[in-house]
């Protein structure tokens, strides 16, 4: 069985902290389903994730991120998986997509 945890440390509104969750999920969920195609020992996720708001007034959200992969023992799996996980589809959209959002209006 495989265990997925996840550490965020912020001090903002519980949307916030809801989207970096999902975000991060989506990170773990990658690895793991590459462990599984790849059958590698993987039996688990953990993300320890930091925000610096030092800059949150110039729209700069600074996240630092740890991955633990649990059950890879060599150096490099865990960076293999860790490249991985930077290939989710969400990650990229948060990193190296711009992002056009139209938004409307419907009468019910």
């Amino acid at each position: 069985m495989l265990r997925l945890s996840s550490v965020v440390k912020l001090r903002h509104p519980m949307r916030m902290i809801t989207s970096i969750c999902h975000w991060v999920s989506a990170r773990q969920m990658t690895a793991i389903i590459y462990a599984r195609r790849k059958e590698l020992p993987l039996q688990g996720v953990t993300a320890h994730v930091l925000r610096d708001d030092s800059k949150e007034r110039q729209g700069i959200y600074r996240l630092d991120v740890t991955l633990t992969f649990h059950g890879i023992e060599d150096e490099a799996s865990a960076k293999r998986l860790h490249e991985i996980t930077d290939r989710c589809p969400i990650h990229r959209l948060m990193t190296a997509s711009q992002v056009e959002i139209t938004s409307h209006v419907d009468l019910a």
